[in-house]
């Protein structure tokens, strides 16, 4: 399978002279704040492999073509319509062929030329945006709710039937009704016409009763299993009036209360909230990928700020899909947003899962010094980029609140990484629970002592009655000695100093610079102290990682 291994994107929308991202084959994750030109990452992907379907050049090079206003992609502040590109280098996982270069540009494409693995990359990979939900249930209460033009819009051009795209098959059918054929005067047109809507109608049914089954499997992923789909498809005709009828995609919806109590919603746009709409959306668009993808050469999905209305639970659903189902788990998924929160919850729970896979960038608007110009400014988060590193930075500029924000940060990061708690003050009592192996050991030796003891009063049964009191006694000096014997031992030996030294740094150093406590001061020794606890805590974690490796 050939994968993404990097991105160049030069003079397109927001990116003028942007580094090319390094994608290296992995998952990627995209944090942008708005107005960073995240969403030229999601439109530079769409373009490129849209373009890998069009038969005429021009439809391309127009995105390149300065004098062109209506269509024109290029960077506004870009003199040079040459100097604008989108460019992918594809790597093969196995090892079997050479990395290969595409390029969309005014002057170059090789997109939709002899080599069709971006034409297969566009047929059975997927691009979904917000827009797309907006668009499933943007119906009044009134209307019914009807799928067809967004499936037009979205679907059809990567559905193959007969070695066509429904959206060619479509084409071809507004082409002859265009001509208002007669069904006497025109005879030969008309029946192509009415072959082709039949031939289309069929094509419809066929796949109606896959989208329903498949978009009710995900909705169960979701944890709605009292919500049942179906799409039902309306046939189209062309009369001999001459009378044109699109064919109508519609959504059913119903509830399902008990086996026996099953309540149809007629308006589900206006009975549901934007989380279970949203659901209802995804699923089906997630079984239409299944149903579409015909070739695994290069899967690609990428996602646009799709979560907004989905609650943490049902984020959390969506991703465990992303990373578990049996088809879109093997896709290079490019997940972009600009919900820091997500972001940072999304990134830990990858890292936790599939750490491998995935890489993460940071988007923020920048200004050019050299042009004084709008620009991303793209960060790769790793070592690099981390808290920690973030807090020397502004420690050696002297912007000592800074440095101590961003440590509380890494000390929070670290704590809920390894401790899983929520909160920074709970993380700190556990400060006298810490993992020494020999102390554990004499823990263990103390516990199994106490289990035996406990298992003495299993034979009383067995002892004499006038001897059994007695033994009772004795019993319970034992338990009680070597319960002592371990309370003292945990009370006096469980105390980790790295853990005593994050706990002072919390109280004196970043609480107060955390919350603006303007009366305690800062001093540059203390920030210098924490910067030392932290990173030989952090040495301790790497070093505990790699031992159990």
């Amino acid at each position: 399978m050939y994968k993404i291994k990097k991105l160049n994107i030069k003079s397109f929308k927001f990116f003028k002279n942007t580094d090319p991202l390094l994608f290296n084959n992995k998952n990627i994750l995209i944090y942008g704040e708005n107005g960073s030109g995240k969403s030229t990452i999601y439109w530079a992907l769409y373009t490129f492999f849209q373009s890998s379907i069009k038969e005429d050049d021009l439809e391309i090079k127009k995105y390149f073509t300065l004098d062109d206003d209506k269509n024109s992609l290029i960077n506004i502040y870009e003199e040079d319509e040459n100097n604008s590109k989108i460019e992918l280098l594809l790597n093969d996982e196995s090892g079997t062929h050479a990395d290969k270069t595409f390029t969309i540009s005014k002057s170059l494409i090789n997109t939709n030329k002899d080599d069709s693995l971006i034409k297969k990359g566009c047929y059975t990979g997927d691009f979904i945006s917000y827009k797309y939900l907006f668009r499933f249930f943007d119906f009044l209460h009134k209307e019914d709710i009807d799928l067809f033009k967004l499936f037009e819009y979205e679907i059809f051009h990567s559905i193959i039937v007969s070695t066509k795209s429904l959206a060619k098959w479509w084409d071809e059918i507004l082409k002859l009704v265009e001509l208002k054929p007669k069904p006497r005067a025109n005879r030969s047109e008309f029946t192509s016409l009415t072959t082709k809507i039949t031939q289309f109608n069929s094509f419809l049914q066929s796949l109606a009763p896959r989208i329903t089954q498949l978009a009710n499997e995900y909705l169960e992923k979701f944890s709605y299993q009292n919500l049942n789909i179906s799409i039902e498809i309306e046939d189209g005709n062309y009369t001999t009036q001459r009378v044109f009828k699109k064919p109508k995609i519609k959504l059913n919806v119903e509830l399902e209360k008990s086996s026996t109590d099953i309540i149809p919603i007629k308006k589900a746009q206006s009975f549901f909230n934007e989380a279970k709409l949203t659901a209802i959306a995804l699923s089906i668009r997630f079984a239409i990928t299944k149903i579409k993808h015909i070739d695994s050469s290069i899967n690609i999905l990428v996602l646009d700020d799709l979560l907004v209305s989905l609650d943490m639970s049902n984020r959390e659903k969506f991703l465990s899909i992303l990373l578990e189902d049996d088809l879109i788990s093997r896709f290079q998924i490019i997940i972009l947003t600009h919900d820091k929160a997500f972001y940072e919850k999304s990134r830990e729970l990858f890292k936790f899962r599939d750490r491998t896979k995935w890489k993460y960038f940071e988007m923020y608007l920048d200004i050019d010094d050299q042009e004084n110009i709008e620009q991303p400014f793209i960060k790769e988060y790793g070592e690099k980029y981390n808290n920690l590193t973030t807090a020397k930075q502004h420690f050696e500029n002297k912007d000592y609140p800074a440095c101590a924000n961003y440590l509380r940060k890494e000390v929070e990061w670290q704590f809920d990484k390894y401790l899983q708690l929520d909160n920074l003050d709970e993380k700190i009592h556990l400060s006298k629970i810490k993992s020494n192996h020999d102390l554990i050991k004499k823990t263990g030796k103390l516990l199994k002592d106490i289990v035996n003891n406990l298992k003495c009063f299993d034979n009383l049964q067995s002892i004499p009655e006038n001897q059994r009191i007695d033994k009772c006694t004795h019993f319970t000096t034992l338990l009680s000695a070597s319960l002592d014997e371990a309370i003292e031992k945990i009370d006096n030996e469980f105390y980790l100093v790295e853990f005593e030294n994050i706990r002072f740094i919390l109280k004196n150093v970043l609480h107060p610079q955390s919350h603006n406590d303007l009366t305690r001061p800062l001093y540059k020794v203390e920030l210098e102290r924490a910067l030392s606890y932290i990173e030989e805590f952090d040495r301790l974690i790497t070093q505990y990682e790699e031992s159990v490796e």
